[in-house]
């Protein structure tokens, strides 16, 4: 007989699902708050984006999820770059 689990194969502990949920609504908020024009695409834009997709990341290839994981690096690849662009004033 084996034992059964109701968290999904790869999916991680319950902290770290509300680690990324937490990511998930920063990330959000501080895009919301840059389309609204309330914030200006500065370091903490671009830090606030990088934590979230770096959380995102992890989670998808933790659950095997690929495709999220693709398109969450590949966006927080894009917020690296803005960061250095931001730190180095341009």
């Amino acid at each position: 007989m084996t034992e059964t689990t109701s968290r999904p194969r790869g999916g991680g502990p319950p902290w770290a699902e509300i680690l990324t949920w937490a990511a998930t609504a920063v990330m959000l908020s501080t895009y919301f708050a840059f389309t609204a024009g309330w914030l200006k695409p500065g370091v903490s834009f671009f830090l606030c984006q990088l934590a979230g997709q770096v959380a995102l990341t992890a989670m998808s290839v933790a659950k095997r999820a690929w495709q999220p994981a693709a398109a969450n690096g590949a966006f927080g690849v894009a917020s690296v770059l803005g960061l250095i662009r931001a730190i180095a004033g341009g």
